[in-house]
């Protein structure tokens, strides 16, 4: 029969294979303590300094109602048309040629090398999905009354802008008004001279109809006059401003700091070690 080899059993060692790379890790970590705490602090105290030096910036928003105008049909809605779509308000403010000196100088750019195109940049525009005839605006800056003042600056202008383009459509519907109230006094002088003539009262007849329709588009008129006066821009909530800074941020300028500390003094311990070995082996090669 043939002989069974003997088993020959692995020597036992202090530490299994299966956990060695463990052990090395958490040795290569320790021993490298100093130079991972060191960049690590070094790390904190450089955010640190970064977040004393930064100024702290405070933002502010409100939400702007579009100025309005009624529709040409007797049934005024108790909304009208905008005068001016959000999206189309926020590609015309996209362009440095829409603000002036009052916004520069509230919003704090009168010392700006160029004001106007630092300017189309400080307010953030928003269209809120689902609510028709409302833009929403944030502006960002180093205290609280200048973010106000800059909120306010641009509703004024908003609000100015869209009072011009209602304007013209005021005085286009004023000159038609004229137009038939004229019309309707030279009716009402003449309406009495047909009586008794039965051809001319024919004629009263057929312009008693048009008389009646000029009666409906003065009242239109008037009524879409008065609706434009009275809706122009205003906000849909008063100007909101957050006392607490949104810059910097200090907790995640701190984490960073750690985070990017330890990692710079793991890579840096590395290092050290490679070239400690490679240092470590030519010393032991034998010299020619």
């Amino acid at each position: 029969m043939d002989k069974i080899a003997p088993i020959q059993n692995k020597p036992k060692t202090l530490v299994d294979d299966n956990y060695r790379p463990v052990i090395n890790a958490i040795y290569f970590l320790w021993s490298s303590r100093r130079i991972i705490v060191i960049t690590t602090v070094l790390g904190v105290l450089l955010a640190t300094f970064y977040i004393l030096m930064t100024p702290k910036q405070y933002t502010a928003k409100t939400q702007i109602i579009m100025a309005q105008i009624a529709g040409s049909d007797k049934n005024i809605m108790p909304f009208g048309a905008n005068i001016e779509e959000p999206i189309a308000l926020i590609n015309r403010l996209s362009l440095p040629t829409s603000y002036g000196i009052d916004q520069i100088e509230a919003c704090g750019l009168s010392g700006a090398q160029k004001p106007l195109e630092a300017m189309a940049k400080i307010p953030k525009w928003n269209a809120p999905r689902g609510v028709a005839g409302i833009v929403e605006v944030s502006v960002t800056s180093s205290t609280t009354k200048i973010a106000k003042d800059c909120i306010e600056s641009l509703f004024l202008l908003i609000q100015g802008t869209q009072e011009k383009k209602i304007a013209a459509y005021i005085k286009e519907a004023e000159e038609k008004l004229a137009g038939y109230q004229r019309r309707i006094e030279a009716y009402k002088k003449h309406a009495p001279n047909v009586m008794g003539d039965q051809s001319k009262e024919i004629t009263y007849s057929a312009t008693w109809n048009e008389y009646v329709l000029m009666v409906e588009q003065v009242l239109i008129l008037r009524n879409l006059i008065g609706f434009a006066e009275a809706h122009g821009a205003s906000l849909a909530m008063p100007i909101y401003v957050d006392e607490t800074p949104v810059a910097p941020k200090i907790t995640s300028l701190l984490a960073g700091g750690f985070f990017w500390g330890l990692i710079i003094g793991i890579f840096i311990a590395y290092l050290k070690s490679i070239f400690s070995k490679i240092y470590f082996l030519k010393k032991k090669l034998p010299r020619s």
